[in-house]
Order: structure tokens, then C-alpha cells, then sequence
């Protein structure tokens, strides 16, 4: 079994479904007493948020964490964070360690569905930046659909102003909900989750077309990498 690393913390309550993703998946197939073989760093999420304006701060925050990673033995770096998916080339490059990308195992489980029109919400950093859904476009052939202008302010908003915080109420579920329907009648055949709080939010929440969990899509496929037991694309 390969060790697994993980950056954590952005935020932290979704680090927790990566671990416990990655455990119960290891225990299912190996059964008896298997467990994974992690090493996880949590950042301090309102650090990375605090220096997010500042782009080489931000960046040494990521790189110092996934070489402490790399040092204590990790063969395989997952970033537990859509938005943080930004640094994901810079720092398979500087690292030389394979990185699991957040959207190739999104595009793999889209794929097998046969859709070809998704749509994908998240914060405004992954909704109208390329790191996602150009890689989800020209590896997977996927047509990717955003919402409009007013929608990514409410996404946004409601991730940082209370799902970072871990606040995941019935009113922000609603306008997730009302979002996400508005996206199908615009001919999207699915929604990308792109952002790991929205499936703590969305959970057990009825949808008008198929839900891509980009967390558990992503621990996945962490799993099969240290099994060893399918093709993963990394960077």
C-alpha cells in the first residue's frame, strides 16, 4: 500500500470526509483490520485565506506543506480543496511526487455516465478560473456550464461567509438548490460540486439531475492509486 499525503484544513470539515472516505474505502476492499497509510497536514485555513492576496505567500504556504508531506513519506500528493487545485501544477513540478487531480477523477466519473454537458459550481476563483474546467473541457471533451454573474456572487458568499465557517444552513441549501436548477434548464445533464463544502451542504438533498461529489470522487481515487489497483491521472 502506497502512503498518501494530504493538504487539509480548507476546510477542515471536509478534510474530515476525505479521511473518512479514504479509510472506509481501504477497510472495504482489503477488509479485516486494513486502514490507510496517511500523512496530513492541516493548514490553518483563515492563514491561507489571510494571504491569499498575496500570491507568493500563498503559494509557500502550499509548497511548504506538501514538502513536509513529501518528507515524511507521502508517494502521493491529493490537495483536499477544489480552489487550492490553482497550485496544483506549480507544485507537482517543484515536488517531482505524482499529484491526484481533483479533476480528473470528477472528468473519469462523468465520463462513465455518458453526460457531455455539466454544469459546475463552486467558489468564484473555480468557477471563472481554467484550472477545473479547461481540464475537465480538454481531457474529458466535457461541455462545462457556470453560472451566471449574480449566481457566482451567492455561491461565493455562502462558501466563505458561512460554509468555511462551518455554517451549512437550510437557507444557503435552498439557493445552492435554486442555482443548481437553474443551471439544468439550461441544459446541463449534471452538476459538478466543485467545492468541497458543497457536498456537506447538498447531502442526502433531492436533485433534478445527477450531483458529482468532487470530495469522494477525489478520496477515490486516492484509494485506487495506493492500491494500486486501476489507471489514475496525475499531473
Amino acid at each position: 500500500m502506497k502512503t498518501i499525503g494530504l493538504i487539509g484544513g480548507v476546510t477542515w470539515e471536509s478534510t474530515l470526509d476525505y479521511y473518512r472516505v479514504i479509510n472506509e474505502e481501504v477497510a472495504r476492499r482489503l477488509g479485516g483490520t486494513n486502514s490507510a497509510k496517511i500523512v496530513l497536514v492541516s493548514l490553518n485555513f483563515h492563514d491561507v485565506l489571510a494571504n491569499g492576496a498575496d500570491a507568493a505567500r500563498h503559494r509557500e504556504i502550499y509548497l511548504q506543506a506538501a514538502r513536509t508531506i513529501k518528507l515524511a513519506g507521502a508517494e502521493v500528493l491529493v490537495i483536499c480543496s477544489n480552489t487550492a487545485h490553482k497550485r496544483a501544477d506549480d507544485l507537482a513540478a517543484r515536488l517531482e511526487m505524482p499529484v491526484l487531480h481533483i479533476a480528473d477523477a470528477t472528468g473519469r466519473a462523468v465520463r462513465l455516465t455518458k453526460l457531455s454537458t455539466i454544469g459546475l459550481v463552486g467558489t468564484r476563483q473555480t468557477m471563472e478560473g481554467d484550472f477545473i474546467k479547461e481540464r475537465l473541457r480538454q481531457r474529458f471533451g466535457l461541455n462545462v456550464q457556470t453560472p451566471p454573474d449574480e449566481d457566482r456572487a451567492v455561491l461565493d458568499q455562502l462558501i466563505f461567509g458561512e460554509m468555511a465557517c462551518g455554517i451549512f444552513s437550510a437557507a444557503a441549501r435552498a439557493a445552492v438548490g435554486d442555482i443548481i436548477s437553474r443551471l439544468v434548464a439550461q441544459g446541463a445533464e449534471g452538476v459538478v460540486l466543485a467545492c468541497t463544502e458543497l457536498p456537506i451542504l447538498m447531502r442526502n438533498v433531492s436533485a433534478p439531475c445527477p450531483l458529482f461529489d468532487t470530495t469522494r470522487l477525489h478520496a477515490l481515487a486516492a484509494v485506487s492509486f495506493a492500491l494500486q489497483e486501476g489507471p489514475t491521472a496525475c499531473l
